[in-house]
């Protein structure tokens, strides 16, 4: 069951062009948004990049980026041995403005990084922290968890916003300028200078395994049917 999007494939795309990221990190910011096919507008890219994040790319190292994925996993998903248990992380409780009970994500999904960059996969029927197994970068260089590697990331994630660098990769947010390599402007931008030179936003293009790589969860006969019933109750 692969995990990746077009939206977020969008978001790792123009992350991974900012020189010098080899892997970026990044989350679904809307999962509600919506814009119809055709032209955009310039007010369409406040839905498809809401915050005024900047980019950042990153120094860490294999281990950091190992544990961070794996500390972002667990704050959405819950370790299987059944396709009839429940895969991701939601609550059936009320609506704060209406009373009304609906299904909702337990954490903010604007905090549920995936990876760019790198072919892994998520292992669902592992206990947290041992989840997730990195096979190497997109273009297929061999991963290694004692090298060093430029990962982009946004403003937010890298000065400790959601505690993924803190709590999962150990990193002190409080120095993260000694990490730092390269500051870029705000993402919104970066988007809206990659529509001006591409044209349009096509799912070939910004979904290039050669530069996303690819990640998924296994194994495919339990994730399947959990995740298509979960999804269901979120998505009605």
């Amino acid at each position: 069951y692969r995990g990746m999007s077009d939206y977020v494939n969008l978001i790792h795309t123009l992350s991974l062009g900012c020189t010098p990221a080899q892997i970026s990190f990044a989350a679904p910011l809307t999962f509600n948004g919506y814009i119809k096919a055709g032209t955009l507008v310039y007010n369409d890219l406040f839905t498809i990049y809401p915050y005024e994040n900047q980019l950042f790319v990153v120094k860490m190292s294999g281990k950091e980026i190992k544990d961070y994925l794996e500390y972002s996993y667990d704050q959405w998903i819950n370790s299987i041995d059944s396709a009839d248990d429940r895969l991701l992380k939601i609550v059936d409780r009320p609506d704060p403005r209406t009373g009304q009970k609906h299904w909702s994500f337990v954490n903010r999904p604007y905090n549920f990084d995936s990876a760019g960059g790198l072919v892994y996969e998520v292992d669902v029927t592992r206990l947290a922290g041992e989840r997730v197994t990195i096979f190497s970068l997109a273009d297929g260089t061999s991963f290694d968890e004692a090298a060093e590697y430029d990962v982009a990331m946004t403003s937010y994630r890298a000065s400790g916003g959601g505690g993924i660098m803190r709590k999962g990769a150990g990193i002190d947010t409080d120095r993260i300028s000694d990490r730092v390599v390269e500051y870029y402007p705000e993402i919104r931008d970066i988007l809206y200078d990659y529509l001006l030179k591409n044209g349009e936003i096509d799912p070939e293009k910004i979904g290039d395994r050669e530069v996303i790589g690819e990640w998924k969860f296994v194994p495919e006969s339990l994730v399947s049917k959990a995740m298509d019933r979960d999804m269901l109750l979120l998505f009605p």
